[in-house]
């Protein structure tokens, strides 16, 4: 049996996009299925949310489709200019980036040290793309740079790991719960630069 995702559609900006094909993709704990299998399709330029209850297996979903784990049976393809590659080797393209719901952050590494590495790309060329995308992240991540981020908030901590996902080359964002600890005002800003990324 198939589930659909429904999708929230946002304006493009003309960068190449993937198309993200889930066929039969079931997940699950120890080989034991959570949810019927899933026959799903994500179209670049869109924002998809995967909703259901705690406990349910949406963070089971996301894991599965970045080839992390929990994946019984089915087949997850990344597609960018006619290429069909798995999960894994999106990310090692850079085509894909997945944020797990525990804030994604090196804690040993400073901000700045941090965006550069997770975005592949040096501190000012990295936060002009966050200017662009997403004014509000840039004002509280430019004045940490030399901040280690463990000494970071929780919600700071989030805000700098979705704007180095922002400032990255990623086609793909696969963000498990991105909005938690965020203020109404930055969250719903960030969903707008999420979706003028692709």
């Amino acid at each position: 049996m198939g589930e659909r995702v429904m999708a929230t559609e946002r304006n493009a900006v003309g960068l190449t996009v993937p198309i993200v094909r889930a066929e039969g993709l079931c997940v699950g704990y120890n080989m034991v299925p959570v949810l019927p299998a899933l026959d799903m399709s994500f179209y670049g330029g869109n924002l998809y949310g995967i909703c259901g209850a705690n406990g349910i297996g949406k963070s089971s979903v996301l894991r599965a489709l970045a080839n992390l784990g929990g994946r019984i049976s089915g087949v997850v393809k990344f597609e960018i200019n006619g290429e069909q590659v798995e999960g894994e080797e999106a990310r090692k393209r850079g085509w894909m980036l997945y944020l797990p719901q525990r804030r994604s952050c090196f804690l040993e590494m400073s901000v700045k040290e941090n965006l550069e590495t997770i975005s592949r790309r040096c501190w000012t060329e990295a936060m002009n793309q966050v200017a662009c995308l997403w004014g509000d992240g840039n004002r509280v991540v430019a004045p940490l740079a030399g901040k280690d981020a463990r000494c970071l908030s929780g919600g700071e901590r989030q805000i700098v790991a979705v704007a180095a996902l922002l400032a990255s080359r990623a086609s793909a964002f696969l963000l498990d719960e991105p909005s938690e600890g965020l203020a109404a005002q930055m969250r719903d800003s960030m969903y707008e630069g999420s979706g003028s990324a692709w």
